[in-house]
C-alpha cells in the first residue's frame, strides 16, 4: 500500500506541530510535505500565490503516488482581539487556497476520493453567543460574541462546501482553549502559558476576568493525538466505501476549569505564591463566562487527557528552559 502524504499547513504553530507528531506516530510509514520556503504570513497576496503554487506540487506528488493524502489548515495567527479586516483577510487565503483546489481535482474523481482535509476551528470562538446551556456539543447551536467567531464560522463552512462539491473527506475540528508546549508568548492569548511566563519571570499576572470563570484546556499534545486518531476513523469509514462526508467535531479535555484553580495549579507547580492584579479590560465582553464542552460525535476519542497539574508542570518545565536560553 502507498504511504499516506500529509501537508500540515501551521506546522510550525503550537498546533501543528503536535498534530504533525501524532500523526508520524501512529503511522511511521506516511510521509509529511515540507514546503520550500515559509509561508509569508503577513503578506496576503504573496501568502495565497505561495500557498496555491504548493498546493499544486502537494497534489502532484499525491496524483503520482495514488496513495491517500490529507490536507490539515493548522494555521492562522488571529485571536479573538484581532481586527476585523486581519480576520477577513484569512478567510481570503483559506478561500483563495480551496478554490486552487476544486479547480485541481474537479476533473479528477480518483484524485478526490482519496483526500481528506482537516480544518482546525475554534469551539470557545462559535459556541460563545450559543444560546444554549453548556456544556455544549456538535447539536448545540452555534452563535459568535465577536468578529474571530463570526471568520471561524465562515470558514468552517468554506471547507464544509468542499466536500460537496469536490468530493473530498473533510473534518472540521473544533477545539477548547489549546495550551502546550513552545506555545507563541507574543500572541495575547493562552491563560495558562502567560501565567507562568510572567511567573518565572517575577512579573505581575493581569486577569482581565472573574476568578471563577470557567474554561475547558486541552493540552496540545492531547490535540494531536485525538485529530490523529479522528482522521483514522475518517479514512477507515472511506475505506468501507462510505460516501465523502463533512464531520464536525469538538476536540477538548470535556473537564471544567476555572481561573482560580489555573493559579491554583501554577502555584503548585512553582511552590511559591503568585503576584496576580484583577483588572479591566474590554476585550472581557467578549468572554463568556462558562465555555464547557462534551462531544458526542466519535467520543470514544476523548481517550485520558493530561491532568491538568502535569501538564501545567510541563509547561513550567519548557519556560523556564527558555527563559534560562534567553538569559533572563
Amino acid at each position: 500500500m502507498t504511504a499516506t502524504l500529509d501537508w500540515v499547513i501551521g506546522r510550525g504553530g503550537l498546533l501543528g506541530r503536535h498534530v504533525e507528531a501524532a500523526l508520524a506516530a501512529k503511522d511511521p510509514e506516511s510521509r509529511r510535505w515540507c514546503t520550500d520556503t515559509r509561508i509569508p504570513w503577513g503578506r496576503h497576496e504573496q501568502a495565497a500565490t505561495d500557498l496555491e503554487g504548493e498546493l499544486h506540487r502537494f497534489l502532484a506528488a499525491a496524483a503520482e503516488e495514488e496513495g491517500a493524502w490529507r490536507l490539515l489548515w493548522c494555521a492562522g495567527a488571529s485571536v479573538i482581539a484581532t481586527p476585523a479586516d486581519a480576520l477577513a483577510r484569512e478567510t481570503m487565503l483559506v478561500e483563495s487556497l480551496l478554490d486552487a483546489l476544486r479547480e485541481r481535482v474537479a476533473d479528477e474523481p480518483e484524485l478526490a476520493a482519496r483526500g481528506t482535509l482537516f480544518f482546525a476551528s475554534s469551539a470557545g470562538a462559535v459556541y460563545a453567543a450559543s444560546g444554549a446551556s453548556p456544556p455544549y456539543d456538535e447539536a448545540s447551536p452555534v452563535g459568535a460574541l465577536s468578529a474571530y467567531g463570526r471568520e471561524k464560522l465562515v470558514q468552517e463552512a468554506l471547507f464544509a462546501d468542499v466536500s460537496d462539491f469536490v468530493g473530498v473527506d473533510v473534518v472540521v475540528g473544533r477545539l477548547s482553549n489549546l495550551f502546550g508546549l513552545g506555545q507563541n508568548l507574543s500572541k495575547p492569548q493562552g491563560l495558562i502559558s502567560h501565567v507562568g511566563y510572567a511567573a518565572l519571570r517575577r512579573e505581575p499576572i493581569s486577569i482581565y476576568v472573574p476568578l471563577d470563570t470557567i474554561r475547558d484546556y486541552l493540552f496540545a499534545a492531547d490535540a494531536g493525538r485525538m485529530i490523529a486518531d479522528a482522521l483514522e476513523v475518517r479514512s477507515a469509514a472511506r475505506s468501507l466505501d462510505a460516501p465523502p462526508t463533512s464531520t464536525t467535531k469538538i476536540f477538548a479535555s470535556e473537564v471544567e476549569t476555572t481561573v482560580a484553580s489555573v493559579l491554583a495549579a501554577w502555584r503548585q507547580a512553582l511552590h511559591r505564591p503568585l503576584r496576580v492584579a484583577l483588572a479591566g479590560s474590554s476585550v472581557a465582553a467578549l468572554q463568556p463566562r462558562i465555555l464547557s464542552f462534551r462531544s458526542r460525535v466519535w467520543p470514544e476519542l476523548r481517550g485520558r487527557p493530561t491532568p491538568l497539574t502535569v501538564a501545567i508542570d510541563a509547561v513550567r518545565r519548557d519556560q523556564l528552559s527558555r527563559v534560562m536560553a534567553a538569559g533572563a
